[in-house]
């Protein structure tokens, strides 16, 4: 009997391990996850030429409540701290939907607290998508080929666009001009998560007028790691056009703030209990500790200064699958795992 009980305690400590490993990594990448941060090279026509190129990112912070819904702030790339715009996700209808805010005032004074669709993940061939921004856009697009690449194993669509643009400059609209953009499930589009909204005409290697830019995805992290996809994707960028592939492309991000580090973070006892703790190779001198579900929920965040350890078996009250996330703000390194309360 006492052979069968361990045997039993053995296969239930297998199964549990293999439940947690698939849920783990068998996630499909919401664009609203918080952990998300995007890493783009732009390029910027001025008065001579092409005079600015740069790494530039886009990131999650804060919370904000509209039309009885509540949001999740995301900080334009162009600005870490000035230009941000709201997004929520409807899972069921499988929609993302954005308040452009102050995101548009790179280009024209305006702040937009309108409620527009940004991703439908239910397109197919054919549908149509207008955006009509006051004095701004007018372009009208359409799906001409859908598609699925794998993110992390997992299958997520993608969507080619192409279209006509009526950019509205210098107190005209510039029409005719063709535009083509891909959108990928949970990332967004590769030419600038907002891009969709006011898409413009690019033309590699010629700058159409003074302001004009391009934007071109060269990085995306999630919970703290670089995703891993099978495809790579074309960017169109005013500078040269650039292929995105999440590997040798994030070699092109200058200023990358997720370095390689050869310090540990430990979780100690596992699995969970009320004494359970964070423990860190290196004191954490200025830092900041989230805890989340797989769908980006946060349950617990804490502010990390000048300390090894950090106890947290006892600040999850629900049993559940979670993701802890440790951002050292003086390495600029972070640090991310998972467990099983």
């Amino acid at each position: 009997m006492s052979c069968i009980f361990y045997c039993m305690k053995k296969i239930s400590l297998s199964v549990i391990i293999c439940i947690l490993a698939l849920n783990t990594f068998a996630q499909k990448i919401r664009f609203i996850d918080t952990t998300n941060v995007w890493h783009f090279y732009q390029t910027n026509c001025g008065t001579g030429y092409l005079n600015i190129d740069s790494s530039i990112k886009n990131y999650y912070s804060g919370n904000y409540s509209a039309y009885g819904h509540s949001y999740k702030v995301l900080h334009a790339s162009w600005s870490q701290s000035g230009q941000k715009c709201y997004i929520r996700e409807d899972t069921i209808s499988n929609k993302v939907y954005i308040i452009p805010n102050n995101i548009l005032s790179y280009y024209i004074s305006i702040v937009d607290t309108s409620e527009y669709l940004l991703y439908d993940y239910n397109w197919n061939v054919g549908d149509t998508v207008s955006y009509n921004f006051p004095t701004l856009s007018k372009s009208v697009c359409w799906v001409t080929h859908k598609d699925s690449i794998l993110i992390n194993s997992i299958w997520h669509k993608t969507w080619q666009f192409t279209g006509i643009d009526t950019f509205y400059i210098g107190g005209t609209y510039a029409m005719g001009d063709s535009i083509n953009y891909l959108i990928i499930e949970g990332i967004g589009c590769t030419n600038d998560v907002y891009y969709s909204l006011y898409p413009i005409y690019i033309n590699s290697g010629v700058c159409n007028y003074i302001g004009s830019l391009s934007d071109e995805l060269t990085c995306f992290y999630n919970k703290g790691n670089q995703a891993v996809i099978s495809a790579t994707i074309a960017t169109k960028g005013v500078e040269a056009n650039r292929n995105f592939d999440n590997a040798t492309s994030c070699a092109s991000t200058k200023n990358n703030d997720i370095k390689m580090v050869t310090e540990r973070v430990y979780l100690f006892p596992n699995p969970i209990t009320e004494e359970s703790k964070l423990i860190f190779d290196k004191p954490i001198i200025d830092g900041k500790l989230l805890i989340y579900n797989y769908l980006g929920q946060i349950f617990y965040k804490s502010i990390l200064s000048n300390t090894s350890e950090v106890t947290i078996g006892s600040k999850l009250k629900q049993k559940g699958i979670y993701y802890y996330l440790i951002q050292d703000n003086i390495t600029g390194v972070n640090f991310s795992g998972s467990f099983v309360k």
